[in-house]
């Protein structure tokens, strides 16, 4: 049997950058990386929300990226 084992975590904030002629969406994201990796999901999701609400631009949504290595168990 295998396990994933977080290594790190980074948190994403993607922004509306720009909304073209045709209605192509291009967004910006801003990455905050070094999150705990046992950092609780409530937690991360309230820093992501607090940061976004004091940002300029319109915000589109947020994602958590973690990298974990797989080991033999």
């Amino acid at each position: 049997m295998s396990v994933l084992e977080p290594m790190t975590q980074s948190l994403e904030l993607i922004y509306i950058k720009n909304v073209g002629d045709s209605g192509k969406v291009t967004y910006e994201t801003r990455r905050f990386r070094n999150l705990k990796v046992d950092a609780p999901t409530d937690a991360v999701l309230q820093v992501a929300d607090a940061i976004a609400a004091i940002s300029l631009g319109e915000f589109a949504r947020h994602q958590v990226t973690v990298e974990s290595t797989l080991k033999q168990a």
